[in-house]
């Protein structure tokens, strides 16, 4: 495996897969309180991102999902300009 295909592997699954497997891990979010009432599986550090990925939904939901796209647009350029330096 290139370095490349390495770390493009590994930065997709640290801003993409990671914090998708919280949002399944977690659910009963509160709006009024900005928590997560019930993880299927008590490990903080899901939880941590589960309310705050929640928390970002939530906002975005309001503004026509544009945070959350520019999230992801800038995820994805930073992943593959800094993938291209490794070939």
């Amino acid at each position: 495996m290139k370095n490349s295909t390495a770390i493009r592997f590994l930065a997709y699954t640290a801003f993409f897969i990671i914090p998708t497997i919280s949002l399944i891990n977690c659910n009963s979010w509160s709006a009024n309180t900005g928590s997560i009432n019930q993880c299927f599986l008590e490990v903080e550090f899901l939880k941590a991102i589960a309310e705050s990925l929640w928390g970002l939904i939530y906002i975005s939901a309001f503004l026509v999902f544009t945070p959350l796209m520019l999230i992801i647009a800038i995820v994805i350029l930073a992943v593959e300009f800094t993938a291209s330096k490794f070939k």
